[in-house]
């Protein structure tokens, strides 16, 4: 019988890997671990050092400052003080909101890169993601995701600040309207943040991203910062002061407020479900700001900076604005307020502190910044190369190299010289248990089991007589690129090559599902036997040797793992179906034509059956393979399509 089938598409020409010569000249190559010793500096001078001289220089900042600062007037003082505290403030606001912003980009970000999915029956990961933005943010009071459906997960923080998940129907569904606006978003549009909310018992800031990737929607990423935590950012100005620090919304409403404990905003948060009035909280001072016949305007400082004045009783106080735009569409107002009689004293001191302690904190910015890009210059090319040896690019990967600090120069040593010794152990062990063992460890990686499997035995044909003409480094040099060729056939098939047997070889798919397997060795053996014809071709036109191989693909049953005696081991994979692909490859001499071809492939019929349709093949038959009492129906596997 002969079967024939539409011819599949050819597989890509396999690249053969680089010959003996350049991996022993990388083998060869002098590792860094060998170098002579360096001069270097311990991390920790490094960093004493440059901490003890940030120090030095913000002392004698901090005394300068000090000093001129009794020189200044009582009106530029508060100008400049006006400046000072609005930027500080508003610096930690920002600070204290920035993050869950940044959070809800980064996971949009994840998102369409495809990190994880929306869909509720596997959310592990989307929920790690969500944890992780409150575990990484301590600012970030809560962080959610809708689904396409609106239906959300994710995690708050409690008031212990333990991290907690949310309990089903512990959110308010959405609105018509709130969902109308998060699908009005445009696709990729970053963070947006909403009007001030309340919901579940708390007065929260929220900023939300589309879930989108591939043209889709997936949903949208929420994260909130609570009111109560905006008021102890303010509350941290006025802590040790006679300083008020406070945050209204567009309608004049409060939602944060240094002395907020005191007044019991947050009770008045909770009873008025988010909305309080300055008189709401007994807050004399901001009722008379927000009368239209109060407050008296003092001065208009950088543009959008307000200095106020106004009367309580007896008492005067000046008041300080600004108008906050960035988190939402209506702005907030940002302010503070003291005593007049209090300012002159408070603001000497208070100017001297802030302007020391930014110029303090952009030096230790500054230092800190490039201490850490020259550590994570290093911890970066450190894990790229890591990365490159865990996918096994061996090639790819490269010496890191040496450093002035001692510890990284250690590391470096280290690093280079397991580089060298994975190159070198690569080149004996089979990639396919290299992974196994980089992934699972010894034990599981190298435990016996039994699997599916599809078996290919090469040989070459009349090499025994060949050899006899050529010296042993002929040979040598033969076979290491006949082997070249067939192992990156293999390889481009996802197949692993248990070992080599003289001029023969045998590999092993076993990753994969028995159709694949066999499909996998199917597709392989046709790319080996067209590189060898070609190879043949090439040698007859110039009149060099010509290689004729054969090659027997078989699958089922086999175990593989390491097998042998306690003191030693061998990994491989053995079974009656190994012995089968051996038969099959041997039978392959006693064809009638097997010596006018370049390449015999011939297969069992239950590796052609699962491999089908993805080869051409033609039937020989019931055949008795030696070794065996049974027949085996063995077809012959024809790389090139029909004329």
């Amino acid at each position: 019988m002969k079967r024939e089938t539409s011819t599949m598409p050819p597989p890509a020409s396999p690249v053969v890997p680089s010959g003996s010569e350049g991996s022993s000249a990388r083998a060869e190559a002098p590792s860094r671990g060998d170098a002579p010793a360096r001069w270097t500096v311990p991390l920790g001078w490094v960093l004493g050092g440059g901490y003890g001289l940030l120090l030095f220089v913000s002392l004698v900042i901090v005394l300068s400052i000090a000093v001129t600062s009794n020189y200044n007037n009582t009106y530029s003082l508060l100008r400049d003080k006006a400046i000072l505290v609005m930027d500080l403030l508003s610096s930690r606001i920002s600070d204290q909101l920035a993050p869950a912003e940044l959070a809800a980009n980064d996971i949009a970000s994840l998102y369409a890169a495809g990190a994880f999915e929306t869909d509720r029956q596997d959310d592990r990961q989307m929920l790690a993601l969500l944890e992780g933005a409150l575990v990484g943010n301590s600012s970030v009071g809560g962080a959610v995701i809708y689904d396409r459906n609106f239906d959300v997960v994710g995690f708050y923080r409690s008031n212990d600040g333990a991290i907690q998940k949310l309990a089903d129907g512990s959110v308010e569904a959405l609105s018509e309207g709130d969902r109308k606006v998060l699908s009005a978003m445009p696709a990729h549009a970053g963070a947006t943040w909403e009007p001030l909310r309340f919901t579940a018992g708390n007065l929260v800031a929220s900023v939300a991203a589309p879930l989108d990737r591939d043209g889709q929607r997936g949903g949208y990423v929420v994260a909130a910062v609570t009111a109560e935590a905006l008021s102890h950012v303010v509350a941290e100005l006025g802590q040790g002061t006679r300083v008020t620090a406070f945050l209204l919304d567009s309608k004049g409403q409060v939602f944060a407020h240094s002395g907020g404990s005191a007044l019991k905003l947050p009770d008045a948060i909770n009873r008025n479900h988010g909305w309080v009035t300055p008189a709401d909280i007994g807050d004399r001072v901001l009722v008379a700001y927000e009368d239209e016949d109060q407050p008296a305007t003092l001065a208009r400082v950088a543009g959008d900076i307000n200095i106020d004045q106004v009367e309580v009783g007896e008492d005067s106080y000046i008041i300080i604005t600004r108008q906050l735009n960035r988190f939402g569409a209506k702005p907030w107002t940002v302010g503070a307020y003291m005593l007049s009689a209090d300012t002159l004293d408070q603001l000497r001191g208070l100017y001297g502190s802030v302007i020391a302690g930014i110029v303090m904190i952009v030096i230790a910015i500054a230092l800190a910044l490039w201490i850490a890009r020259r550590i994570a210059r290093s911890i970066g090319q450190l894990r790229t190369e890591a990365d490159r040896i865990a996918a096994l690019d061996l090639d790819a990967a490269r010496q890191v190299p040496s450093s002035r600090i001692a510890e990284f120069d250690s590391g470096a040593r280290a690093f280079n010289n397991m580089l060298e010794a994975v190159r070198a152990f690569s080149r004996y062990v089979p990639s396919g248990l290299v992974r196994r063992l980089m992934r699972f460890g010894f034990a599981a990686a190298t435990r016996p089991e039994r699997r599916i499997a599809a078996i290919m035995f090469t040989d070459l044909a009349g090499f025994t007589t060949l050899s006899e003409e050529l010296s042993p480094e002929d040979v040598s040099l033969l076979l290491n690129r006949h082997f070249s060729a067939l192992v990156a056939c293999v390889e481009a098939e996802n197949g692993t090559v248990d070992k080599f047997l003289g001029d023969g070889m045998m590999a092993v798919w076993a990753e994969g599902s028995p159709a694949e397997n066999a499909a996998r060795a199917a597709r392989a053996a046709v790319a080996i036997a067209r590189a060898v014809e070609e190879s043949a071709a090439q040698a007859r036109a110039e009149g060099a040797l010509v290689l004729r191989v054969r090659i027997g693909l078989h699958v089922g049953p086999v175990i593989i793992g390491n097998l042998g005696a306690t003191e030693r081991v061998n990994y491989t994979t053995i079974g009656d179906t190994v012995n089968v692909a051996s038969r099959l490859e041997a039978f392959g001499k006693t064809l009638a034509d097997a010596d006018a071809q370049d390449a015999v492939v011939l297969a069992t019929g239950d590796l052609v059956q699962l491999a089908d349709p993805g080869i051409r093949c033609a039937a020989i038959g019931a055949t008795a393979l030696r070794g065996r009492s049974g027949a085996l129906t063995v077809y012959r596997i024809l790389p090139h399509a029909a004329p």
